[in-house]
């Protein structure tokens, strides 16, 4: 993912519930996210693009365990499918660098498309749990890939 990349994601505007999946560019540099910092975005992220624009994201964060899956989806492509291109893509690639670890992800709990889409390509639920967000406390549930 490029600087480029990161800054168009940023601009991303969902509706209504998704809004909590926007972002500023200015606030995510001052809090130094993920994809706000050149080391990280260019080890974990990786772009997926339609012609010159993004279309999708993620990210591909190693931990002690496993290696954690976050993505997203440009909002007017979401509802339509795509994510789960997106999501066999990020599986490709998590396959082809990390083969013998766990894959999860977490997923707000109301987010009831993106976990249909996430247990159409293999990846089953695990537990719950509570984190502090940006925008406040939130409920997730936890899951980990298996396979198709």
């Amino acid at each position: 993912m490029t600087l480029e990349d990161a800054k168009q994601m940023c601009s991303w505007k969902y509706p209504a519930e998704y809004q909590v999946y926007n972002n500023s560019w200015k606030e995510a540099a001052d809090r130094n996210v993920s994809y706000a910092n050149e080391q990280v975005r260019t080890n974990e992220f990786w772009s997926l693009m339609q012609g010159d624009e993004m279309a999708g994201f993620f990210r591909l964060h190693p931990e002690k365990d496993g290696v954690m899956l976050g993505l997203g989806l440009r909002p007017d492509l979401c509802g339509q499918g795509d994510g789960r291109l997106l999501l066999e893509y990020a599986i490709h690639t998590f396959q082809e660098k990390y083969s013998n670890n766990r894959l999860r992800l977490m997923v707000r709990e109301w987010n009831c498309r993106a976990i249909k889409c996430y247990q159409s390509c293999g990846f089953d639920e695990i537990g719950h749990c509570t984190m502090d967000t940006p925008s406040g406390k939130a409920d997730f549930l936890c899951m980990e890939y298996h396979g198709k």
